[in-house]
């Protein structure tokens, strides 16, 4: 996208849930998040999809780590970075992510 010459951007915003007590492994994703990232609701319900895989490896453990800080200081943070669709593709992405406790305990 050629953000010189467009005043106005068209964002798109998919919504998913990683449970980290289960190794990151997604639990659900929007459609938004499946037009995004390529994945389907088929991937995410067999178990196909991984948290982990979505950070370039070179990248992740910086990645990592700036998600610790924000876990510390608030559990929500806004973090601009490299996303590896499931096609290998890799795009640029605004997360604005939210770690909570879900009802079974399990951190997501």
């Amino acid at each position: 996208m050629d953000r010189e010459n467009n005043a106005v951007t068209e964002l798109f915003c998919g919504r998913y849930v990683a449970d980290f007590s289960e190794g990151g492994k997604v639990i659900s994703g929007d459609d938004r998040f499946c037009r995004i990232s390529g994945y389907t609701s088929s991937d995410i319900e067999a178990g196909n999809v991984n948290f982990y895989n979505f950070i370039p490896d070179d990248e992740r453990d910086e990645y990592l780590e700036k998600v610790e800080e924000i876990r510390k200081s608030s559990g929500i943070g806004l973090l601009e970075h490299r996303f590896v669709c499931k096609s290998g593709e890799v795009i640029h992405i605004i997360c604005l992510g939210d770690i909570f406790t879900a009802e079974n305990g399990h951190t997501c």
